[in-house]
């Protein structure tokens, strides 16, 4: 799905999916620039429950 059809709480789950995924984190800010810059290019994927397991951030 789109993420510039989601709720700001995705976007803290995003971050909260990156603070225990990768051993980069990027603060909250960084996912609403992308968010708000690029929705086209910005995609999660979500288990059975909805929980955010995996996202995509991109930009131009």
């Amino acid at each position: 799905p789109d993420a510039s059809h989601r709720q700001p709480e995705d976007l803290m789950n995003m971050q909260h999916c990156n603070l225990l995924c990768l051993p980069e984190n990027y603060q909250m800010k960084y996912y609403f620039y992308h968010g708000l810059s690029w929705p086209q290019l910005s995609y999660i994927a979500e288990d059975e429950n909805g929980k955010i397991v995996g996202y995509v951030l991109a930009k131009m």
